[in-house]
């Protein structure tokens, strides 16, 4: 294989190369104070357990509980997203929060830099310029340092690595580097999945243009074959979706923002505020300050939970059950986009956030036979047909409608006060559904009134 010119170096995105330490330096995560790429993440005692401050914002609160008779810490984030330590020793507690913090600090989680914005300090999208390697006998992480900017021609499965005399196979070369802008700034590792790189590439500036046309190649290299994993299958339909450049008209992603943006900074979002305050804070911002675009009224309501109705009936297990919108790929617009053009014509009036999403564990056969025996048992209200990819007019001329995703024959099925979309794929089964409408006139699903854009 010819080296590369000058000139196709000059076109090729940059990355830096993870170069160890020459000296061993392990950081103590359960120090008071831990320097996190370039932040400072401190911990001090309260009255009832221990909180932690990154660059004097609190991002972690943590109070001891009680497991079936032992003893652990509860840690509360930011986000509100809790998590249990397994530990009765403080210091063993905060290094594991420490450690999930480390986390949200080096790949500059987006939730995070709301948070620390809202509370008056500047926090960049780029990635901290440090790889640790665990050691977890003692909780403590070594860093490695990037070295200087290299631009890398991908051919194929091979890689030029710009000031090397032969190539590599880029399997061995992603997993040594970070993809970086032109001014060095570091922007994901390029041995991430596709979509991980896509979400990251896509929020980023200068430079990012190029590692996103490297991405379509390397997605054009994985293929559509059976012999694809099915992880390596369900990454790469997902990277066509969002490269595709779809947009979901009905919830758009503006709104969504707009939204998070307002709640973020409202003392409505304040679950411990004395319920009277927030009664004095919603009358005085007034009823449109907190509008939740993805949670719209719904015309009919269930009269029992489906997972209630599910674990009586059938009594197999499930891996997921909830609303739509709760899901953290419904954010992505582009699969929001598909979603809503396979569903919405089969649900009526119900608006596609708000339908329930529930899957048995995938990959567990006596389960997903028990999921489908469960609704065959019910009412065929009727057959849809197929999903595909190159179904959908807006993408025919994509990458995405020319793959080769399909679906099982899907069908509405009606049993125990639910009517639900079900059908497979070659990751599992699902099941998307609705309450039953009240109304016989209601049935017919493409007669019955539908909501604006569904």
């Amino acid at each position: 294989m010819d080296r590369p010119t000058p000139e196709e170096f000059a076109q090729a995105p940059l990355f830096r190369q993870h170069l160890p330490v020459e000296q061993i330096e392990w950081t103590d995560h359960s120090a008071e104070a831990v320097v996190i790429g370039g932040s400072t993440l401190t911990r001090e005692n309260t009255e009832t357990g221990m909180r932690f401050l990154l660059e004097g914002v609190p991002v972690l609160e943590a109070v001891p509980v009680d497991v079936d008779g032992e003893r652990h810490w509860e840690g509360t984030f930011f986000d509100g997203v809790q998590w249990n330590a397994p530990f009765a020793d403080e210091a063993e507690a905060a290094a594991e929060f420490v450690i999930l913090m480390r986390d949200f600090i080096e790949m500059r989680d987006d939730e995070l830099a709301f948070h620390m914005e809202e509370n008056g300090v500047e926090w960049g999208r780029d990635w901290a310029e440090v790889r640790r390697g665990y050691n977890y006998d003692d909780s403590t992480a070594m860093d490695d340092r990037l070295g200087p900017s290299v631009r890398i021609v991908r051919r194929g499965p091979e890689a030029w690595v710009e000031g090397e005399e032969a190539p590599r196979p880029w399997r061995e070369v992603a997993g040594d580097f970070m993809r970086v802008g032109e001014n060095g700034n570091v922007l994901v590792p390029a041995d991430f999945s596709l979509v991980a790189q896509h979400q990251y590439l896509s929020r980023a500036g200068d430079g990012a243009e190029r590692h996103l046309d490297d991405l379509r190649g390397l997605r054009e290299l994985a293929g559509n074959g059976a012999d694809v994993t099915l992880y390596g299958r369900a990454d790469s339909y997902m990277f066509d979706m969002m490269d595709s450049g779809a947009k979901d008209t009905v919830v758009p992603q503006e709104a969504i923002r707009e939204y998070a943006e307002k709640a973020a900074r409202s003392p409505l979002r304040l679950t411990n505020v004395d319920p009277a305050l927030r009664t004095a804070f919603a009358e005085i911002l007034g009823p449109e300050e907190l509008i939740d675009p993805t949670n719209p009224p719904v015309p009919v309501t269930a009269l029992r939970p489906l997972e209630e109705v599910y674990s009586e009936k059938s009594g197999a297990p499930l891996m997921q059950c909830q609303e739509v919108r709760t899901y953290p790929a419904y954010f992505q617009e582009q699969l929001r986009f598909v979603a809503r053009h396979f569903l919405a014509p089969h649900v009526g009036d119900y608006p596609m956030e708000k339908l329930v999403r529930a899957q048995p564990p995938m990959g567990d056969q006596a389960a997903e036979r028990a999921f489908l025996a469960f609704w065959e048992e019910g009412e065929l209200v009727k057959e849809i047909g197929t999903f595909r990819f190159d179904a959908i007019p807006e993408l025919r001329n994509t990458a995405m409608g020319r793959s080769d995703y399909q679906t099982s024959v899907a069908r509405v099925w009606r049993r125990d006060g639910w009517d639900a979309v079900v059908f497979s794929d070659f990751a599992g089964v699902y099941a998307y559904a609705r309450p039953t409408p009240r109304l016989e006139h209601d049935l017919d699903y493409p007669e019955a009134p539908r909501a604006p854009g569904m």
